[in-house]
Parts: C-alpha cells; sequence; structure tokens
C-alpha cells in the first residue's frame, strides 16, 4: 500500500481580473499524487507552475479546492484535531528560507524543543539529549543549541531546519525548494544529507524543485508541473534523459551549457518559457508554443496517460504516435 495516495487535489484562489471584478484561478488542477514508503519524488517545473502548491495542499496548509489526500489509509486533510495533528507528527515540511522558517527570538535548541513538547512524545528529562541527537545527526555541534538563528550560516540554518523537522522521526519529509537560497558549495552538502537520511531511516521524501539536476540527483521518480498540471511522470533518469512531453524537453534544453554558451547566458528556450507562461488559452496550456501542436491541442486538454513502462506523458501528439 502506498503511503501517500492523493487523488484530484485541487487547489483555488480568488483574485480580480484587469477590470477589478472576482474570479477564481486554479493553481493545482486536478493532480494525482501516489508516494511509496522510502521512495524520493521530485516536483520539477519553472516558478509559478503550481509545484509548491501542490505540496502544502498535500500537508494541509492550504485548503484544497478539490480532491482527497489519504495518508497511511486514513484522511489526511480532513477530520477532528488529533487526526490531524497525528498525521503531521508524521509528515513534516522544510521551506525554502531557513531564515524565515526560524523565529528569531528563540534559540535553536528551543525551537526544536518546541516541537516535542507541542507533539508530547518526549518527557520534559529526555527533551535535551533528543536535541543534542539530533543536531549530530544533521552535523551541527550539540553546543550550537543555545544560540539564535542569527549566529549562523544559511547551511547551518537549513540544517537547523532539517534537524526540526527530524526530530519526531516522521514517515514523510517535504523539502520545498531546500537549496534555492544557499551558495552552490553548501548545496551539495544539503542534498547529500536529504538523500542520506532518507536512504537511512526508510523515510519518503517530496522534494519541490525548479533545479533538475538537483531532482535527478536525489530522487528516483519525477513529476514535471506546468500551469498547474503534471505534463509528464516517470522514472528521474528517463524523464530527464530522453523527455517526451515538449515542455520537458524545453525545460532540459534551457538549462544553460558552459560549452555552449559562454559567460552563463540561458539559451534561447527560456525565452518561450517565459513567452508560455503569458499565453493563456483553452486546451492544452502549451498549445500556443508547441512545436507538436495539433487541431485537438487547442480544445481539448490532454489526459495524463501511459506511453512506456517508466513513464507518463499528457500531450495528444506524443499519445497518438
Amino acid at each position: 500500500m502506498s503511503l501517500l495516495e492523493a487523488r484530484g487535489v485541487t487547489v483555488r484562489y480568488l483574485t480580480k481580473d484587469a477590470r477589478g471584478r472576482q474570479v477564481s484561478w486554479e493553481a493545482v488542477r486536478g493532480v494525482d499524487v501516489i508516494l511509496a514508503a522510502g521512495e524520493r519524488l521530485g516536483i520539477v517545473g519553472e516558478s509559478g507552475s503550481g509545484k509548491t502548491t501542490l505540496a502544502k495542499g498535500l500537508l494541509g496548509l492550504e485548503p484544497l479546492a478539490d480532491g482527497t489526500v489519504m495518508f497511511d489509509g486514513r484522511s489526511a486533510v480532513s477530520g477532528n484535531g488529533e487526526q490531524i495533528k497525528a498525521f503531521r507528527r508524521r509528515a513534516q515540511m522544510i521551506f525554502q528560507d531557513p531564515m524565515g522558517s526560524l523565529n528569531p527570538r528563540m534559540t535553536v535548541g528551543s525551537a526544536i524543543r518546541e516541537v516535542l513538547a507541542v507533539h508530547a512524545l518526549v518527557p520534559r528529562a529526555e527533551r535535551e539529549r533528543r536535541v543534542a541527537e539530533v543536531l549530530e545527526v544533521v552535523g551541527l555541534d550539540p553546543a550550537y543549541a543555545g544560540r539564535y538563528p542569527h549566529e549562523f550560516s544559511g547551511g547551518q540554518r537549513q540544517r537547523v531546519g532539517i534537524a526540526r523537522a527530524l526530530v519526531l522521526n516522521p514517515d514523510l519529509l517535504v523539502a520545498d525548494e531546500p537549496v534555492s537560497a544557499l551558495d552552490v558549495s553548501v548545496q551539495a552538502q544539503i542534498l547529500n544529507l536529504l538523500r542520506d537520511l532518507s536512504i537511512a531511516r526508510g523515510m519518503s521524501c517530496l522534494l519541490v524543485a525548479h533545479d533538475l539536476a538537483v531532482v535527478r540527483y536525489v530522487c528516483e521518480r519525477v513529476m514535471v508541473m506546468f500551469r498547474g498540471r503534471v505534463v509528464e511522470e516517470g522514472d528521474s533518469e528517463a524523464v530527464f534523459g530522453n523527455p517526451r512531453h515538449p515542455y520537458t524537453r524545453l525545460l532540459r534544453d534551457s538549462v544553460p551549457d558552459p560549452d555552449t554558451c559562454p559567460g552563463g547566458n540561458p539559451v534561447a528556450g527560456m525565452e518561450s518559457i517565459r513567452a508560455v507562461t503569458q499565453a493563456a488559452g483553452v486546451g492544452c496550456a502549451f498549445a500556443e508554443r508547441c512545436p507538436l501542436v495539433q487541431d485537438v491541442c487547442r480544445c481539448e486538454c490532454p489526459a495524463l496517460q501511459i506511453v512506456d513502462p517508466s513513464r507518463r506523458v499528457a500531450c495528444h501528439a506524443v499519445i497518438s504516435r
């Protein structure tokens, strides 16, 4: 049985159009997510694709307009307070901004102890020992428990965030862009830590990132999102090595290549992505810039379908081949 199984997840926001009229906007549209115990799944896409909103929706941090989320056979986003609290003991999140996720008036030891106190899993006398243990696990000196967040570097603060999430021994760890705010020299250390912890503890990991290399390194499976929908899903090596959806291919080709793009300037594909983001229409959201566009693409949104044993793709052109 899957650890996490979400069906038809939809997150809707109210906004205003150019005339000031209130309209609804679906940031996530009917997404299914299945995550096995111990599996590492990456969600990738450009800014605004809905990947972070989806992750928060799965944890109940964003209200769902539609859909269900089951965790270990039970509803994760509905039920009484004790049921929700029990779910959150087993599913923890690491946020993108390590400084913003920590209380500047609390020492890091107090921040971690607070988690233990809220969930009442550890007697008060044992909490100091648990704090010291989890700080060691993430590569920090237990003596740092008395320091405040501003006394740490960005990488150290993110390790504190990971420690705070791990102290409850969760079954699922959701990491939202955990290295995007860090120096390049520190990113590999944090990614190695997350990967090693997931393997050592048999912990499932849901990694949200815009960096394809990050997802390919950490995750076994990947979901590619565009405009709130999943356009391609499958084995990480298969998806990035031979992308089938035109958007996935464009996303991969938009990564700057030092050999062909001196000075680190983006390749032409990135401009195409920006143009697509601005285009809105009926049918497939990618139709206006897709080199494989057909008449059906402009009037019917493609469903995610199996195209090979390790892949599902939402594209009329790919499915009809």
